[in-house]
This record gives C-alpha cells, structure tokens and sequence, in this order.
C-alpha cells in the first residue's frame, strides 16, 4: 500500500520557510565575521596605532613645530656665511657664540641671535661683518682680559737650558720637540736664542661689577617707587604688575623684560649718535666737552651691557641674571641716562648759543 506524501498546511509551510530562510541568513553572516577573524589573526587586518606610535608621532609634530618656530627666526643666508667664515673670525666671537651661549636659558635662541647681529644685510644683497656692535666689542675686551699674551722673551741657548731645565739637555730637546720652546733667530747674530710662550688665564684688569644677587629678595616699594619715576622721565613703558615674573628661575627673561631692554637700548643709542656728532664738531668749553666724552664713552660700555643680557640673559661678567639683580642694573642704567641727558642738554645748549 502506498502512502502519500502529506501535503503541509498553509501555515505550516509559511513557518518551513521562514526557519529556512533564518538558517541561510545565519550562514551568510557567519562567513564575513569567520574571514574577519582570520584576517585580523594573520596580521593583515587594520591594527591600532600603539601607545607608544602615538608617543613618537605627537614627538615628531612638536619637533616639526619648534623647527618651524626657529626658522622664523634664523637668518639662513646669516647662518651659512657664518659656518663659511667661522675659521676665520676673530677668536672673540667664537667664543661669545659658541661658548657663551651655552650659559642661556636658551642656547639656541642665543646663537641665533648673535649670528643674526654679526651679519648686516647691505642694500645690495650682501652680508657685511658687524664687528664694530658694542655686543662684540665688549667680548673682545673680556676675552682680551680672560686670555691675555705675554711678549715672548727669548734667551740664549745656554741660559735657557741651566734656568729652566737645570742642564738636563734630553728634557730641553723634548720640550723643542713638543714645541714648548722654540729657536728664534736674530739677523745678523750668530747666537741662537730660544723662547716660550706663557699665557695668563683668568687675569682682569681694572674693576669689573659684580651683579651676584638673591632671586628670592623682594624689591622694595621704595626702589619700585624710584623706577617708576625714572620710567616715567624715560618715557618708558613697563607693566609693574609683572615685576615678580619679570626673571625666571633659570634666568630667562619675561617678554616685558625684554621689551624694557630694548627701549633702554634704543633710548642709549639715540644718548650716544647725538653726543658723537657734538663731539666732533665741538667748539665750545674744555670741560664741557669732557664731561660729554666721559659720558659718551660710559654709555657705550652700557650699551653693551644691555646687548649681552639682551642675548644670552646673563651679566657681561657671566654672572646669571636675577630679579633683583636686573632691577638694580637696569636702575643704574636709568640714573645714568636722566644724567647723560642733562650733560647733553648742557652742550647742546652752550653748542647753540656759540652759532
């Protein structure tokens, strides 16, 4: 007896083929996320950047910002005709940019700075040397004084090798050798004389200013007070309400702090250019004229000095820059202008009443 298939309800068959249609589906996202895991597994999938990649990226972008931050700055044709010319500058300014700068809050700024004022770019394009900038002008004085040369004084042979090496002829040929000593011949004598070079490091001549100061001891309002009117004759302009931000603990200068340096040098040069033209043509008392070379003179030894805390945030003697001690200096600087000014007033008043 046959049987015959049973024919499903219409319900029924609705319900087959959903739960068919279910399993397929299944089966079609199965596949994706399988591949997925596979590839991930073998390492081609996307990965996420590391802890550490994003360390070296954000490194990277800052390094790429302060090097755009410094190119605004740095003069390159300056700085390629100062590698150019380095081996035959002066030893003075090798050792202010080198050497010196070291000793800034910011080394770098304070190369570029100095190398950037070494160079003055002509109307024709060129690079002229500033050797003549009181900044290098002063560092050629102290260099003068830090690595100062005796005369070379040279003796006959004889003399040479009983009072220096006490007879011992091996140790006199050696130090020939090592070019401790060296022969110097006289035209016309038949002697030979032999000499040595001595050099005298660290030797100061004449008094130098010692700017060492307490960074923690307050400025008193009376000394606040006396700055505020002498900025006032000066027509300078300076927030007071930054005095204790003024110098950081390292030294580096606040920008109201350079702000000021540069208006006292400005106001200093503009003291110095009109007193040079009535020195030259001066034709008036003898002692009006020295007390206005006396403070013409004063005031370029000052302008330096402002030029090198400008530079590299420290005193022309090395000595590191402190609030108080800035304070101080630049109060000086302030009583020696208002009195520069009067001695220029007084010439130029007799100046005008001699034409």
């Amino acid at each position: 007896m046959k049987t015959k298939p049973m024919k499903l309800m219409p319900k029924a068959k609705a319900k087959a083929k959903a739960k068919a249609k279910a399993k397929a589906l299944a089966k079609t996202k199965a596949t994706p996320k399988a591949k997925a895991s596979s590839s991930m597994s073998s390492g081609k999938g996307m990965k996420r950047p590391s802890a550490l990649q994003d360390l070296q990226e954000n490194i990277d972008k800052a390094k790429e910002t302060d090097d755009a931050l410094d190119a605004q700055h740095r003069d390159k044709g300056k700085a390629i005709k100062y590698q150019k010319q380095k081996a035959d500058l002066p030893p003075y300014v090798i050792s202010l940019i080198e050497e010196e700068t070291k000793k800034s809050s910011s080394p770098r700024q304070a190369k570029t700075n100095l190398i950037n004022k070494l160079y003055r770019k002509e109307s024709d394009g060129t690079l002229s040397l500033q050797l003549k900038d009181p900044t290098f002008l002063e560092a050629q004085k102290i260099y003068n004084r830090k690595y100062k040369r005796t005369e070379d004084e040279a003796i006959p042979e004889s003399l040479m090798l009983g009072l220096y090496f006490h007879g011992d002829k091996g140790a006199f040929e050696a130090a020939q050798r090592k070019g401790e000593v060296f022969k110097v011949t006289e035209k016309g004598s038949d002697v030979d004389f032999f000499a040595f070079r001595k050099v005298v490091i660290g030797s100061e001549d004449g008094k130098e200013t010692n700017h060492q100061a307490s960074s923690q001891r307050k400025i008193s309002s009376q000394d606040l007070e006396a700055l505020k009117s002498a900025f006032r004759t000066l027509k300078w302009s300076f927030n007071f309400n930054t005095v204790d931000s003024t110098v950081g603990e390292a030294g580096e200068l606040s920008e109201e702090a350079q702000s000021l340096l540069k208006q006292a040098i400005s106001a200093m040069e503009k003291l110095t250019r009109e007193s040079k033209g009535l020195i030259t043509s001066w034709s008036g008392s003898a002692d009006q004229l020295k007390d206005l070379k006396a403070a013409y003179s004063k005031g370029l030894h000052t302008s330096s000095q402002l030029s090198h805390i400008q530079d590299l945030s420290s005193f022309a003697d090395g000595t590191k820059v402190t609030k108080t001690s800035f304070f101080s200096f630049i109060k000086e600087v302030a009583a020696e202008m208002e009195q520069f000014n009067i001695i220029l007033m007084r010439c130029k008043g007799e100046a005008k009443a001699r034409k």
